[in-house]
Protein backbone atom coordinates (compact mmCIF):
# COMPACT_ATOMS: atom_id res chain seq x y z
CA UNK A 1 0.00 0.00 0.00
CA UNK A 2 2.76 2.44 0.96
CA UNK A 3 4.61 1.63 -2.24
CA UNK A 4 1.56 2.52 -4.33
CA UNK A 5 1.05 5.81 -2.47
CA UNK A 6 4.76 6.57 -2.79
CA UNK A 7 4.71 5.93 -6.55
CA UNK A 8 1.59 8.07 -7.02
CA UNK A 9 2.98 10.99 -5.03
CA UNK A 10 6.34 10.75 -6.77
CA UNK A 11 4.62 10.69 -10.16
CA UNK A 12 2.45 13.64 -9.15
CA UNK A 13 5.45 15.66 -7.96
CA UNK A 14 7.36 14.85 -11.14
CA UNK A 15 4.40 16.00 -13.23
CA UNK A 16 4.17 19.19 -11.18
CA UNK A 17 7.86 19.86 -11.70
CA UNK A 18 7.55 19.47 -15.47
CA UNK A 19 4.28 21.38 -15.72
CA UNK A 20 5.31 24.34 -13.59
CA UNK A 21 8.98 24.41 -14.51
CA UNK A 22 8.60 27.13 -17.11
CA UNK A 23 6.11 29.08 -15.00
CA UNK A 24 8.48 28.95 -12.03
CA UNK A 25 11.32 30.31 -14.13
CA UNK A 26 9.08 33.21 -15.19
CA UNK A 27 7.99 33.80 -11.59
CA UNK A 28 11.58 34.00 -10.35
CA UNK A 29 11.86 37.39 -12.05
CA UNK A 30 9.74 39.05 -9.34
CA UNK A 31 10.59 39.02 -5.59
CA UNK A 32 7.19 37.64 -4.58
CA UNK A 33 7.38 34.99 -7.28
CA UNK A 34 10.87 34.04 -6.13
CA UNK A 35 9.58 33.59 -2.57
CA UNK A 36 6.78 31.31 -3.80
CA UNK A 37 9.27 29.23 -5.77
CA UNK A 38 11.56 28.88 -2.75
CA UNK A 39 8.66 27.78 -0.54
CA UNK A 40 7.56 25.21 -3.12
CA UNK A 41 11.09 23.84 -3.53
CA UNK A 42 11.59 23.69 0.25
CA UNK A 43 8.35 21.74 0.70
CA UNK A 44 9.37 19.31 -2.03
CA UNK A 45 12.85 18.95 -0.51
CA UNK A 46 11.43 18.24 2.97
CA UNK A 47 8.77 15.85 1.68
CA UNK A 48 11.15 13.72 -0.40
CA UNK A 49 13.09 12.03 2.49
CA UNK A 50 9.82 11.21 4.27
CA UNK A 51 8.52 9.54 1.13
CA UNK A 52 11.72 7.55 0.80
CA UNK A 53 11.30 6.29 4.38
CA UNK A 54 7.77 5.12 3.55
CA UNK A 55 9.15 3.29 0.55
Amino acid sequence: MFTLVYELVLHYMTELTHTFGNQLRKKEDSPQGLAEVLVLRTQTFLLHPMLQQLH
